[in-house]
């Protein structure tokens, strides 16, 4: 049985104990975050953790601990549960106490865990998806979209119209009409040398591997544009990425009766395995 971290200690997963009156609950008050862990350790922490930071600031929910007390505890939390290769790191956060709207209290709770995977690195050759349009309930464009909430319902009624129309994936369209996302990660087209991904402004989340790529221009990848993407835009592309911290990159080849090679998506991902172990090696302390 995996062993977690909760409020303030480890545990068994079986003996959390999370009463019916908890905000997270009962009113999706708090945010999450998913890590890839390579070599037993967690890729791309400082693009989470800056996330996480940004997103309890606009939430309001205070977390007692830092950078280095949240590294410390999943430190232990991978070493607990015997992780040496793959596997998956999860962190949720949710306001404490009581009350309805008005929250008796800011003070943030935790909860951490930790999964195995198959998987050590991104897959490659990347995962190929079979993909649909989602526009029955559109995505509002404004800054909540960006952050990883515990509310996710558009994306459920998503996932869950793909799969009972025989798909892998959907392209979520926002308020304008514009695709704003996929059900788990944000979407990129590839046409000729531009790589265009829509703006935050457009109501899609605030990636860490979209902000790696956004990082990476004049590197590994020549330039990442901002702009919005219409339907159009999306049929006329070479290739059609989504981008998540579980999958890294992934290839949608199938859209709309039309079949889309993945070529390049194979080369960015060597690159994008390369940048997250990398990015492991930097963490404080000795992690071997």
């Amino acid at each position: 049985m995996n062993t977690v971290f909760f409020k303030d200690k480890f545990c068994p997963e079986n003996e959390v104990n999370i009463p019916l009156t908890n905000r997270a609950f009962r009113y999706g008050d708090g945010c999450f975050e998913s890590i890839s862990i390579m070599n037993g350790m967690p890729v791309f922490w400082q693009y989470h953790y800056n996330r996480l930071r940004e997103t309890l600031s606009l939430l309001g929910i205070e977390l007692e601990q830092k950078d280095s007390d949240l590294l410390s505890v999943i430190r232990a939390c991978i070493e607990r549960n015997k992780i040496v290769a793959g596997g998956l790191l999860r962190i949720t956060v949710y306001r404490g106490g009581g009350g309805k709207y008005f929250p008796e209290t800011d003070e943030g709770e935790l909860l951490i865990q930790v999964f195995n995977t198959p998987h050590n690195q991104f897959r490659v050759p990347v995962i190929t998806r079979k993909a649909m349009v989602f526009d029955d309930v559109t995505l509002p464009s404004h800054v909540l979209g960006n952050h990883k909430t515990l509310n996710k319902t558009v994306h459920i009624l998503a996932a869950r119209k793909a799969r009972t129309a025989n798909f892998d994936e959907a392209l979520i369209t926002n308020d304008k009409g514009s695709i704003a996302e996929a059900i788990s990660s944000n979407v990129f087209i590839l046409k000729g040398q531009r790589v265009i991904t829509p703006p935050l402004s457009d109501g899609g989340l605030q990636g860490t591997i979209r902000q790696v790529l956004l990082d990476q221009q004049g590197e590994f990848i020549d330039r990442v544009e901002e702009s919005s993407i219409k339907l159009k835009d999306v049929l006329a592309a070479d290739e059609i990425w989504t981008t998540n911290a579980v999958s890294g990159l992934c290839a949608i080849t199938q859209f709309m009766g039309k079949e889309f090679p993945f070529e390049k998506a194979n080369e960015m991902q060597l690159e994008l395995n390369k940048l997250a172990i990398n990015s492991s090696l930097g963490l404080p302390g000795s992690w071997t």
